[in-house]
């Protein structure tokens, strides 16, 4: 038995693929990763292997992903997006060569009034310019897509419905991952999701049929619960944040940091530096340490540049996971999936508002999961109060852990093996 992982590039493996090839490893499957990352990296290696997994880049199979599949043969493809023309062409390819795909949803996607705004301000950052120098590549995707029709199926070549979610991909790319026009190309064998809101969400936005989806709980969640639940849990998490050169004799806030991609356009650069300068700032005064868990698309050299005054600031990226949470009396950020991590765990979360940077976003705040801070001085009052002992609990904040994070079993990654397990049998 095969697994093939399919992904953009090799980027999001710590924390969407090593863990779970790790328990299929254990089963005794074989696995390789099939990326994409040439298309948008001339420089990425043909073949690697990272952590005994086999990588290899759409090159080595000539730019061609049905060979791709032929040549590996796998039982089942494990995707992480649902709704590009890629993921459509994958799921093609799969039903006519038989193999079975499943889907992880890999991130918290916006829902109600949030959804309509990022659709928005998705398709504005698609300007005209940014399409046509994507042209290319798309060329490539529907040459392939194509062949596949034609391969088993001409006639379809002239029905409108085939082109729907290429007119979608010209006139609102933004809303190809958000609301992807539905064809039969959309869904995979299996979808996995983290909890009972997006269960109905992708039922409503992308017309799963709901025997095809099942809530496994969120993975990001499942090193941190183990280590929480664990024996002697506190000493363990001391001894984490002493090898990463973090001190244990203050507290700490952790701040989420937000990957910019297309909401950039909203704010510009120098507010968002400004606005961790000023938290930096604030949690320095107040004795705090402050922990900067950056995004793997944020600049790492341009924050620490912006730090270089600050004291008190430790800085991470992907050299860590999401532990590092595990200890922290505090949390701050706007959007960012990772933000249900502290949530989960019962630590404060707060939600900047004194700045424009994601003004326009308040899903953690209107669904009563985190509090918002409309200055500065308010987030250095709320700070001061936790260390005094306020707790910042409520019945919101409860439902929205039950209704959107999820389970809290911590063995989501084996949930999810056992159903890609189940699939290749």
């Amino acid at each position: 038995m095969k697994v093939l992982y399919f992904d953009y590039w090799t980027k999001g493996l710590p924390h969407q693929i090593l863990p779970l090839d790790r328990i299929l490893a254990n089963k005794g499957i074989d696995r390789i990763l099939v990326h994409l990352g040439s298309w948008r990296d001339k420089s990425v290696k043909v073949e690697e292997t990272i952590e005994n997994l086999h990588c290899r880049d759409i090159k080595y199979y000539d730019n061609d992903i049905r060979k791709a599949l032929v040549v590996e043969k796998p039982k089942v493809v494990y995707v992480l997006n649902m709704g590009g023309p890629m993921d459509k062409l994958v799921n093609r390819i799969c039903r006519n060569l038989k193999i079975k795909t499943v889907f992880l949803m890999h991130g918290i996607s916006p829902v109600g009034l949030d959804l309509i705004k990022q659709k928005k301000k998705e398709n504005k950052a698609y300007s005209i310019l940014y399409r046509l120098s994507k042209g290319f590549k798309y060329y490539k995707v529907y040459k392939m897509y194509g062949r596949e029709i034609l391969r088993y199926d001409f006639q379809e070549l002239f029905i409108s419905k085939t082109y729907g979610h290429l007119i979608q991909m010209i006139f609102s790319p933004g809303s190809m991952y958000l609301t992807p026009f539905i064809d039969r190309d959309l869904h995979t064998d299996r979808v996995l999701v983290y909890s009972k809101l997006f269960k109905e969400e992708f039922v409503k936005n992308m017309k799963v049929p709901i025997a095809k989806i099942n809530i496994v709980g969120n993975p990001n969640l499942d090193t941190i619960l183990k280590l929480r639940n664990s024996k002697n849990s506190k000493d363990r998490i001391d001894q984490y944040y002493k090898n990463l050169g973090l001190p244990v004799n203050k507290p700490m806030l952790i701040f989420l940091v937000d990957g910019l991609f297309a909401l950039e356009e909203s704010f510009v650069m120098q507010d968002w530096l400004n606005e961790l300068k000023e938290v930096a700032g604030i949690a320095d005064e107040i004795g705090w340490t402050l922990i900067l868990k950056l995004h793997p698309s944020n600049d790492r050299q341009l924050v620490s540049d912006a730090m270089e005054a600050m004291h008190n600031v430790h800085i991470f990226q992907m050299e860590v996971d999401l532990s590092i949470v595990a200890g922290c009396q505090a949390a701050i950020g706007h959007v960012s999936s990772t933000l249900t991590i502290p949530i989960a765990l019962h630590i404060p979360v707060f939600i900047p508002r004194w700045t424009k940077v994601y003004a326009e976003f308040d899903y953690y705040i209107s669904n009563g999961a985190a509090i918002p801070c409309n200055s500065i001085i308010e987030l250095r009052n709320f700070l001061v109060s936790i260390e005094k002992g306020k707790k910042f609990e409520s019945s919101e904040r409860n439902q929205f852990i039950d209704n959107c994070i999820g389970p809290l079993e911590g063995c989501t990654w084996e949930k999810v093996a056992n159903e890609i397990e189940m699939l290749c049998k």
